[in-house]
């Protein structure tokens, strides 16, 4: 990816027709794991699958929805990105991430008069919130 530095695998490219909706859904659930046990290895891969994907996926759908005034993202949460666990230090950072860009897309997005309205889906939890 060019505006995010070099993406480990292969560069997502902008889909041919119009996407009604984007579901940020994909994460790796790694096995709780003490801080000093996790390998760089492992933190790479996690954080390419649940923050920097969602992050440049968003990145290129969003504009088109804004553009025009229709469409919906929907972000996957975690109890965990809310208030951490032990050994889960790695998913739960991940996770937060998680809950600050559906916070920050819906004051990004919102102005252009397309995301009014936002979403967090937890797996006990639904927040609903306006910008």
């Amino acid at each position: 990816m060019t505006k995010c530095g070099a993406w480990p695998h292969t560069q997502p490219r902008r889909p041919a027709g119009n996407l009604d909706i984007l579901v940020n859904n994909a994460a790796t659930l790694l096995m709780p794991t003490p801080t000093a046990d996790v390998a760089e290895q492992v933190l790479t891969e996690a954080f390419a699958v649940n923050v920097f994907a969602p992050l440049l996926l968003t990145g290129l759908i969003a504009p088109e929805m804004a553009r025009r005034g229709r469409g919906a993202i929907v972000n996957i949460g975690s109890i965990k990105g809310l208030r951490g666990a032990s050994g889960s230090a790695v998913y739960s950072a991940d996770k937060a991430a998680i809950h600050s860009f559906t916070k920050s897309w819906a004051d990004e997005y919102g102005p252009s008069g397309y995301w009014k309205r936002w979403g967090l889906i937890l797996s006990w939890r639904t927040w609903w919130g306006a910008s």
